[in-house]
């Protein structure tokens, strides 16, 4: 498995995520799971997941009692080097917060610009921290964000979405992060193939049945 970074701009400081389980991991996405390093009141540990290719990182926070304390998402800059098998994920400074009863808070904004006043951020490395929170507002307030959490929560889903969109995320993920078997039922045996193929690769037990397979195969 890879080793994990987070690497903060304020205060300066870049963490070896050792403790983390990696739950899974593609090209695309990376799921952990986690303890707080210290104790904390207001949660315990959590579960986090990277969507590497739009530059967040989405987190459930939960209380010791395991009720969620609420949902936080980080833009990241993630850079990865092939030969150590190493990501480090940049804190971009802006954050969202989405809170039990369904309010939506943006915050760090002004740490960000502090950031840029002082030289600690490039101007590049700004505009692509406010593109990458807009895309993950967008998200947020036209449902896509919601169908993530609410498969998650264990609730019932009718998510229609195009090509493109991360419709397998939304079963992959819960599927790895809950208990029992999980069944996709697709129409198209060359994307069984595929990802089912990714999924053994990143040591995932997966497998698919359709009309390519004989009855012994099957059996």
């Amino acid at each position: 498995m890879p080793t994990l970074y987070r690497k903060r701009l304020i205060p300066d400081e870049c963490v070896n995520l050792k403790d983390d389980n990696i739950i899974f991991l593609d090209s695309d996405t990376i799921v952990t799971s986690w303890n707080t390093f210290r104790p904390k009141a207001e949660f315990t540990h959590g579960t986090s997941y990277y969507v590497i290719n739009e530059g967040f990182k989405i987190s459930k926070f939960y209380k010791a009692d395991n009720s969620l304390a609420y949902i936080y998402c980080d833009i990241i800059d993630t850079s990865y080097d092939a030969v150590s098998d190493t990501y480090i994920f940049t804190d971009l400074l802006a954050d969202v917060i989405i809170e039990n009863n369904g309010r939506v808070r943006v915050v760090d904004l002004d740490e960000l610009g502090d950031a840029l006043t002082d030289n600690i951020i490039s101007c590049e490395l700004m505009s692509d921290a406010l593109h990458k929170l807009n895309k993950l507002l967008t998200a947020i307030y036209n449902g896509t964000f919601n169908e993530y959490i609410r498969i998650l929560a264990g609730q019932d889903v009718l998510g229609i979405m195009p090509t493109g969109a991360g419709k397998s995320l939304c079963y992959q993920v819960p599927a790895l992060l809950m208990s029992g078997i999980t069944l996709v039922v697709s129409p198209l045996i060359s994307l069984m193939k595929d990802q089912v193929g990714a999924l053994n690769q990143a040591g995932v037990h997966a497998a698919y049945i359709n009309s390519s397979l004989t009855d012994n195969q099957i059996a």
